[in-house]
C-alpha cells in the first residue's frame, strides 16, 4: 500500500457484524477520495470487490478522468443482508495506465455471527432488586425484607 495513498477506514467497519442485519460496503472511491487533489492529478480508476464465504458476491469498477473530466462505471457501493460466515472487501486504486502496477490497495475481514439468545441489558435497578431478592432465602407468604427503595 502506497503511503501517499493510505485507505480511509469507516467507521461501520468492525467485526463481528450481526448477521441478519442489512449492511453498506462503501465504494472505493470513498476508501481512496483522492480524485481531482493535487496530488492525484490523473485518469485513475477504483476497484471494489467483495467475497463472501471466498465466493464473489459483487465486483464494480469505477474510473474517473482527469484531464477530460466525467466518469464511466458507477460510484456506488454494495448493500446486502448479511448471512452467517466470513466476508472479504477488496480495494484498489490505480491509473489507466495498463503498464503501471495499481497506486494503493486495501483488504477488509468481517466475521458475521448470530445471536441466538439476546440478553436483556440490565440497569443498576435490575442488578440491586435481584441482589435484594437473593440476600435471604424467601419461603411461601413471606415477604421481602430488603427492598431498594429510591430516594426522591
Amino acid at each position: 500500500m502506497s503511503k501517499a495513498y493510505p485507505p480511509r477506514n469507516p467507521s461501520t467497519y468492525v467485526t463481528p457484524l450481526p448477521a441478519g442485519q442489512s449492511f453498506e460496503f462503501v465504494s472505493a472511491f470513498t476508501i481512496f477520495p483522492y480524485y481531482g487533489e493535487n496530488f492525484f492529478p490523473t485518469d485513475a480508476y477504483y476497484l471494489q470487490i467483495v467475497y463472501f464465504n471466498d465466493q464473489e458476491v459483487f465486483r464494480n469498477e469505477y474510473k474517473r478522468y482527469y484531464l477530460g473530466g466525467g466518469s464511466s462505471g458507477q460510484n456506488i457501493g454494495f448493500t446486502s443482508k448479511l448471512g452467517v460466515g466470513t466476508y472479504k472487501v477488496y480495494y484498489e486504486i490505480g491509473t489507466l495506465n495498463p503498464y503501471e502496477t495499481p497506486v494503493s490497495k486495501a483488504t477488509y475481514r468481517f466475521s458475521t455471527i448470530e445471536n441466538k439468545l439476546p440478553l436483556k441489558k440490565y440497569t443498576v435497578t435490575d442488578v440491586v432488586n435481584r441482589l435484594c431478592d437473593l440476600a435471604e432465602p424467601i419461603r411461601r407468604g413471606e415477604k421481602q425484607r430488603f427492598i431498594w427503595r429510591k430516594q426522591e
